[in-house]
């Protein structure tokens, strides 16, 4: 978790960027445009596998696998962010213009927006799910095409659930959390 916590810092300063709107139009899109260029370039020239061998050349192989696990690829979660991040402020600068286009498609952005709680939830442990699946095939786009449809799927049935009972699973985990700590502390 702290190997990844400066991307989670990141997502407090593109709140606080986004919110005193710090950033000119033309750099909004700039911005908006450019990290979904980037991002492309980053994916097609198999930059997370190079970074990968980086981390891998200079990190023993026995702490990546049995310590860092799920974040073995800090290197390229890093950059992803930087380009979500980026991305998130030109889009925020340029929306404005995108207004009208934005209206129109206001019911569905709605929907998909409410599945953003299932999302962070379930997206990657279901891509790993995934990509265990989808391991014995050879291609690499049809392995993709399983990872993420098969995750886009399943986010969606489970996020039908989970979405609609988000304040039960929160006062269930908020009734827990007074529970446990109450036990912790008569015991101190």
């Amino acid at each position: 978790i702290l190997i990844l916590m400066p991307v989670w810092l990141l997502g407090v300063l593109v709140y606080y960027i986004i919110k005193h709107r710090q950033v000119s139009e033309w750099a909004g899109w700039l911005m908006f445009t450019g990290s979904l260029l980037l991002y492309t370039l980053f994916r097609c020239a198999d930059y997370p596998d190079y970074l990968y061998g980086l981390t891998a050349s200079y990190i023993d192989q026995d702490f990546m696998m049995y310590t860092l696990k799920w974040s073995q690829e800090f290197l390229s979660s890093y950059a992803i962010g930087l380009l979500v991040a980026i991305h998130f402020i030109g889009a925020a600068t340029v929306a404005p213009r995108l207004a009208s286009l934005l209206y129109a498609g206001e019911k569905p952005i709605r929907y998909l927006a409410g599945f953003t709680f299932a999302t962070y939830l379930f997206h990657y442990p279901l891509l790993q799910f995934f990509a265990a699946i989808a391991s014995h095939f050879n291609d690499q786009m049809v392995r993709n095409m399983i990872m993420i449809f098969g995750s886009i799927a399943v986010i969606w049935a489970l996020g039908t659930v989970t979405e609609r009972r988000k304040a039960d699973i929160k006062r269930w985990i908020l009734f827990w959390c007074e529970l446990f700590s109450r036990k912790v502390w008569v015991r101190l």
